[in-house]
């Protein structure tokens, strides 16, 4: 990671600080909520089925020092399938198929958030 000034240290804390203010005022706190101590926003994408069946999937986005003005500090993303919850019929065959094809398809949320992030590199990407 460069080495920045304090000026600019400051400002990249600043909108950083602007960016949790957008995901805070345009999400419920059951959609997305910020852990501060990390800067790591964590947003909650449900996906259902039509028999009933919910996976809870949580995508962590994760602000290092320096974003988003040092090229170098990208965004670190996560995603994980939350216990939080499964639906109706959670030991059905069909939300253990659900489950696994959501857990299939992991990687390629993180990927596209991934790429989407380099697309801004030492700009916001959140917003």
């Amino acid at each position: 990671m460069s080495s920045m000034s304090a000026e600019e240290e400051d400002e990249a804390r600043e909108r950083r600080l602007a960016e949790i203010e957008f995901v805070r005022s345009a999400y419920g706190e059951d959609e997305a909520w910020v852990v501060d101590e990390k800067l790591t926003i964590y947003r909650r994408l449900l996906v259902s089925s039509s028999d009933g069946n919910v996976i809870d999937v949580l995508l962590s986005l994760t602000m290092p020092d320096g974003y988003p003005i040092d090229e170098e500090a990208i965004l670190v993303i996560d995603a994980r399938i939350s216990d939080d919850a499964v639906g109706a019929s959670s030991s059905s065959c069909t939300a253990k198929n659900m489950r696994k094809m959501v857990m299939d398809s992991l990687p390629s949320l993180i990927e596209a958030c991934r790429l989407s992030a380099l697309e801004y590199v030492g700009s916001e990407s959140i917003f």
